[in-house]
């Protein structure tokens, strides 16, 4: 009794064994069944089954299906010797006529009516040189997200005010940026 109540130390006399629950599946019993009953052929009992019946019953299997499958290409049957071929000769039957790019100009809407307009405006910069700043005009124009500038001239310059004055009424009355650039051409002559 002594023995038992030194209380450190750990008896290993007991050992308790798990409770094992077996669970019945029955998709097993019907795949065991399946290996234990015999094959659905005549020369079963005889044993003579070679490489070569096996053999031939499997052709027979793929002339079978090659029957019921006649109107697609199998392995055997197809006169190409690569998917390349085969994919070639089909997809030149049914392309279409007219190219995927044409179509894309024919038939798309514009959706971004923004991006057609050209806004295009006259401003007034200014560059520093040498600690002094020096006024300018430019006239400015986008073309979709491009930024286009053309140079007029000083603001000092009463000429420089004469462009941007017929700048900004070509503006006003609907002239596009090509008409603007080719009017301050002809103020350079």
């Amino acid at each position: 009794m002594n023995n038992k109540l030194r209380g450190t130390q750990l008896s290993l006399d007991i050992v308790v064994e798990p409770l094992v629950k077996t669970i019945h599946d029955p998709y097993w019993d019907e795949i065991l069944r399946e290996s234990v009953e015999k094959p659905d052929c005549d020369n079963f009992e005889q044993g003579n089954f070679t490489n070569e019946v096996v053999h031939q019953q499997q052709q027979l299997v793929g002339e079978q299906i090659s029957l019921l499958t006649a109107h697609q290409h199998t392995v055997t049957q197809s006169p190409y010797q690569s998917v390349g071929e085969q994919v070639a000769e089909e997809t030149t039957k049914d392309t279409v006529e007219t190219l995927v790019g044409e179509q894309v100009t024919l038939d798309t809407k514009k959706s971004a009516h923004q991006h057609d307009k050209q806004t295009h405006w006259v401003e007034r910069y200014w560059v520093e040189r040498g600690g002094n700043k020096y006024w300018y005009y430019r006239y400015t124009w986008m073309e979709g997200r491009k930024l286009h500038r053309h140079y007029i001239g000083s603001t000092l310059k009463p000429s420089s005010q004469r462009k941007k004055e017929a700048v900004e009424l070509a503006i006003a009355s609907g002239d596009s940026p090509l008409q603007i650039k080719q009017l301050l051409k002809t103020f350079s002559t």
